[in-house]
């Protein structure tokens, strides 16, 4: 039973967060104290899991998207270094008839890169007098989809060794 002081003060008390009649009283009259119980906790972990679990192949997705992007911009950075050659040479191939090599800072991806660091290796992969195809070989892990993009002389855009069809590859 209250005594009659503890009767009168008895709601003041609570509501300043002093001891209730179930224990400790929050200072807002809750009756528990403030935190998430393990259930809470565990029902976020399993949230952020499973949207984590569907956004990591959008992700990995758009990256290698952006790095084949990457590598065809490369290949026609050096279509042009091949249109340059051409016009100074009158030919495709070096005057031993071979392939001529691309300048260093157009044989990886990204632009002169450390070859061991490179996500593509370019190169001109075959060269006549009139003709060469362009190859960007991707690195081990870097894009299983396409394979290797070529381009060769006339704008002829492929790729070797791939699932997804040339248009895919090259949009």
């Amino acid at each position: 039973m209250l005594t009659h002081h503890e009767h009168e003060h008895g709601s003041w008390v609570r509501a300043c967060g002093s001891r209730g009649p179930r224990g400790p009283v929050s200072p807002r009259g809750h009756g528990r104290a403030h935190g998430y119980t393990l259930i809470e906790l565990m029902t976020v972990v399993l949230i952020v899991g499973l949207l984590a679990a569907l956004a990591y192949p959008a992700y990995t997705h758009h990256v290698r998207r952006a790095h084949r992007a990457e590598a065809r911009a490369a290949l026609q950075d050096a279509q042009q270094y091949m249109e340059r050659y051409h016009a100074v040479y009158n030919r495709y191939t070096t005057p031993a008839d071979v392939a001529p090599v691309l300048p260093l800072r157009l044989r990886t991806v990204p632009e002169g890169a450390p070859a061991e660091t490179a996500r593509y290796q370019l190169s001109v992969s075959e060269a006549q007098a009139d003709t060469y195809t362009l190859q960007a070989v991707p690195a081990p892990g870097w894009d299983d989809a396409c394979g290797s993009l070529t381009l060769t002389h006339t704008g002829v855009k492929g790729r070797t060794g791939a699932a997804l069809s040339v248009p895919d590859c090259w949009r």
